[in-house]
């Protein structure tokens, strides 16, 4: 009884192995976002003066900088995404 289990159990195992087949890869290279479109560069931020309507110039100066790069930033984020969901599409 013992050697017929055995049998069967070595025959289960074998079977399992053989059944086992590695899929082949295919080896792509992702080029990634940043090659094709470079992140966008921090604004100089000019420096605030002790002058009332100086300052004020400035740091309108200032905010206009910082708005138009977070708007650059938010337009980069949206393209490296869609790029990256069409990259993954293409590879399923």
């Amino acid at each position: 009884m013992k050697k017929l289990s055995r049998i069967l159990t070595l025959s289960l195992i074998s079977l399992t192995i053989i059944g086992c087949n590695t899929i082949p890869t295919v080896e792509t290279s992702i080029i990634p976002f940043t090659e094709i479109v470079p992140i966008p560069t921090r604004p100089t931020l000019v420096i605030i003066p002790q002058d009332l309507s100086e300052a004020l110039k400035a740091l309108g100066l200032n905010l206009v900088n910082t708005t138009t790069h977070i708007e650059r930033l938010e337009d980069y984020i949206t393209l490296q995404d869609t790029y990256y969901k069409r990259i993954f599409i293409i590879k399923q």
